[in-house]
């Protein structure tokens, strides 16, 4: 596992998707979703829908209530702040869902003229420098369990869990955070001070120079990333026509298909 602040090199994390029939090229590309979290293409077609084909590559879309896919276009009603050329803070999407879908695909069809920059921040790498920092908190986000709500006309998504959640040796395995879908924090008085305390200590450390790297996706770029480590938000208002597409996936067809092109080397 590799961890990354603001200083990300997006360049070694890139490939380039005319490469992705060979089989070392894909493997390339795969591992670095498995190692950093994520990983960019570059060239990809310019269609609508293309990034199904990406996800055939590897694995298998998953179908949300959304659909195979979803745009991330200006709406006049939106049901979703994503819909909008609003910023957004870092988050990781679907924490109502059980299980979270643990691959999140972005395909940019047409780049704002102004604006529009996407943030992302590596979640372990916050978590890591909160508990080097702040040990009290990494330890009540750690164990405080939040719910997480999405309602619609069309679906009432519920699940939870804590902000960190760790293994049995206490290492860092999935951060889930996002301000639009959490409930009520349903804590005793005299424990909420402690949360919020925690809470706003890690958005500022996730918010940081130390840790959020920026960007800004042009026509024929893709991001696939680790949707329970890596946060993604937008970073300034856009100004102008923004188009992409996204969609989910799942990790382990993609640890599937590494250990299958390995096997076959």
């Amino acid at each position: 596992m590799t961890l990354w602040g603001s200083q990300l090199d997006q360049a070694a994390v890139s490939v380039d998707y005319r490469d992705l029939d060979s089989p070392e090229s894909k493997y390339q590309w795969l591992n670095h979703v498995n190692t950093h979290g994520i990983a960019f293409l570059r060239h990809v077609p310019n269609h609508d829908q293309q990034l199904l084909e990406v996800v055939d590559k590897f694995g298998y879309v998953r179908e949300t209530n959304y659909g195979k896919y979803f745009e991330v276009i200006t709406k006049d009603n939106p049901e979703n702040l994503a819909f909008t050329p609003k910023p957004l803070s870092l988050h990781t999407d679907n924490p109502y869902r059980h299980p979270v879908p643990s691959l999140q695909l972005l395909h940019c069809l047409v780049a704002a003229p102004e604006g529009g920059i996407t943030a992302l921040a590596d979640g372990f790498y916050a978590a890591q420098i909160l508990k080097k920092q702040y040990k009290h908190h990494f330890d009540t986000l750690n164990h405080t369990i939040l719910s997480y709500r999405f309602k619609s006309a069309e679906a009432d998504l519920q699940s939870g869990g804590s902000v960190i959640e760790t293994d049995t040796q206490g290492r860092v395995t999935k951060v889930r955070l996002n301000n639009r879908s959490i409930q009520t924090i349903r804590l005793p008085f005299n424990e909420q001070r402690a949360f919020y305390e925690a809470y706003q200590c890690f958005m500022e450390v996730l918010h940081s120079d130390e840790c959020k790297f920026t960007c800004k996706l042009q026509p024929g770029e893709l991001m696939m990333f680790d949707n329970e480590r890596v946060l993604h938000g937008r970073e300034v208002a856009a100004i102008g026509e923004r188009h992409l597409q996204g969609c989910y996936a799942d990790k382990d067809s993609l640890l599937s298909t590494m250990r299958t092109i390995q096997g076959e080397r």
